[in-house]
């Protein structure tokens, strides 16, 4: 499996111990096997006995050389946990845009912290998804390089939605699909979320851009 696969290949043993949401919680003192998890998992449910801060004292321990904390929601609770889990000595890896787009003081805390008590605090994936469009910056900021302009689709979900507004009948001036049904069809396809208010507003694509002005 995986665990094995990094332990050989790379010599990290990397343990997943606790994962939760709004409505569970599921945890083990050494490790979470990843390959047989979802039967654990539906069984927790409604098994929230644990805090936000729980579970990073949790995480943390206290005979781990490492501990690391994956925020995978977009829950702005949940962002403001950041700096006291780097504080903690956890680093962070966030798909959250609601921390990289906190407040400047916020955002400056987590900073300070990161660089304090040594710990990682990677949010990468919160703009152009796998692709490190945010450490590419960094990189060429730090080697002399001047960023001048920024170039990129901003929004997966609206570019759907407005592929669809752009696809015309025969009369071009009648276009196929309204904008109700270009939405409802980006969501059917995935694209989009089914409540996709910080989309649809452009608060999502205003984070983004903030979070790369930042970078």
């Amino acid at each position: 499996n995986n665990h094995e696969q990094i332990l050989t290949e790379e010599k990290i043993d990397l343990r997943v111990r606790v994962i939760c949401d709004l409505g569970r919680t599921l945890k083990h003192e050494e490790r979470i096997p990843l390959d047989r998890y979802e039967e654990a998992w539906d069984a927790a449910k409604d098994t929230k006995d644990l805090t936000i801060s729980q579970v990073s004292d949790f995480v943390k321990g206290t005979h781990y050389p490492h501990s690391i904390m994956i925020d995978c929601t977009a829950s702005e609770e949940v962002a403001t946990y950041h700096e006291s889990w780097l504080r903690k000595g956890i680093h962070v890896v966030s798909a959250n845009r609601k921390g990289g787009s906190a407040e400047l003081f916020n955002f400056q805390a987590c900073e300070l912290a990161s660089l304090e008590h040594n710990c990682h605090w990677n949010y990468a994936v919160t703009v152009a998804g796998p692709l490190p469009v945010t450490v590419a910056i960094q990189d060429l900021q730090a080697t002399g390089d001047k960023i001048h302009k920024v170039e990129g689709l901003l929004s997966n979900s609206m570019d759907h939605v407005f592929s669809g507004l752009s696809s015309f009948t025969p009369d071009p001036k009648t276009p196929t699909l309204k904008f109700s049904e270009a939405v409802l069809a980006a969501i059917k396809q995935g694209c989009m979320e089914a409540v996709g208010v910080d989309e649809l507003s452009g608060i999502d694509v205003a984070r983004r851009c903030l979070i790369l002005a930042r970078s």
